[in-house]
């Protein structure tokens, strides 16, 4: 039996990340964390993957047009296989336009978060609707006074010589119809870096573990190339679409 007499105790102590030594018990770890919003950070979530998604697929697209511009001179016939390769290129671009298009809804379903610009958001959701019903829509696009209806209607009322299923790149950049790339990716870009900023503020002091990102830096589009002259196109592909030559009421 030991005699409590003989019994001794250690001092507490501790040693702060710093490196200071204090007696006593360590504080308790705070317990009152900053409340965090498990649908706004769900929300963010969704915005930073189709913002990624989307930019990933302007980068397939661009590479895939570029190319396919290379490989297919405009004076001899396309064999199946430039076809083929011509065929992937549009698919890029249709899911590009998917992609922008759930940017637009997942942006939308946050109260307080970055937009795109106007002006970039009707473009998007035209061309989306214009190649999704694709079987709807192209036979009208065959001549500018053809009748149109629906995101037709609109989007030619906004764009009379505009077809949805051009692609060039040029003086003006690298466009999906009316959609400059260039400038889609810079508006991708800094809704990014915005959204970035919003998920440390919603993390900081959320004991969740996370790596902050502080201020991004933009990311540059990604093809870079001494520009073409002023007013030229140096590429461009068209999908297949039947032409009206003339005046189409003149057809039956």
């Amino acid at each position: 039996m030991i005699d409590r007499a003989d019994t001794f105790y250690l001092p507490l102590g501790y040693t702060t990340i710093e490196g200071q030594e204090y007696q006593g018990e360590a504080p308790h770890p705070p317990t009152d964390r900053k409340p965090v919003d498990s649908e706004f950070l769900t929300g963010l979530s969704d915005c930073r993957h189709w913002v990624w998604a989307a930019q990933r697929q302007i980068e397939r697209f661009v590479l895939a047009f570029h190319e396919d511009a290379e490989q297919h001179p405009r004076w001899l016939p396309t064999t199946p296989a430039q076809m083929r390769h011509s065929s992937l290129t549009y698919t890029e671009a249709e899911f590009l336009l998917n992609a922008a298009n759930h940017v637009l809804t997942s942006l939308s379903r946050m109260t307080n978060g970055p937009r795109l610009s106007e002006g970039l958001t009707f473009k998007i959701k035209h061309l989306r609707n214009l190649h999704e019903h694709w079987d709807e829509q192209r036979s009208s696009f065959a001549h500018r006074d053809s009748p149109k209806k629906l995101s037709g209607k609109s989007f030619s009322s906004m764009f009379p010589d505009a077809k949805p299923w051009t692609y060039s790149w040029g003086s003006d950049g690298h466009t999906i119809s009316v959609l400059r790339l260039e400038d889609l990716w810079a508006e991708l870009d800094a809704v990014d870096r915005s959204l970035a900023k919003l998920s440390d503020e919603a993390l900081m002091g959320s004991g969740i573990p996370h790596v902050p990102e502080g201020d991004l830096l933009p990311r540059p589009f990604p093809y870079a190339e001494s520009d073409p002259r002023p007013g030229s196109i140096v590429a461009m592909s068209t999908r297949t679409q039947n032409v009206i030559i003339g005046d189409p009421s003149d057809r039956v």
